[in-house]
């Protein structure tokens, strides 16, 4: 295992903890939140901005 390997592992491990603490938290509002926001950071923000903006604010409505 290179360590471009041993640091992607290393990544997806951390994101089921993270996931695995808010679910025990009775947290599915926050998880949901939370990736809804990753999913924006991570889509092209070129794209359709009143939508994106439209949908973080729904997002932050589950509350």
């Amino acid at each position: 295992m290179n360590q471009v390997d041993m640091l992607n592992k290393l990544d997806a491990d951390i994101n089921i903890d993270i996931i695995s603490i808010i679910r025990k938290m009775n947290g599915e509002k926050l998880l949901l939140h939370i990736l809804m926001k990753q999913e924006l950071m991570f889509s092209n923000l070129d794209t359709d901005k009143v939508e994106q903006k439209e949908r973080l604010a729904e997002s932050f409505s589950y509350y």
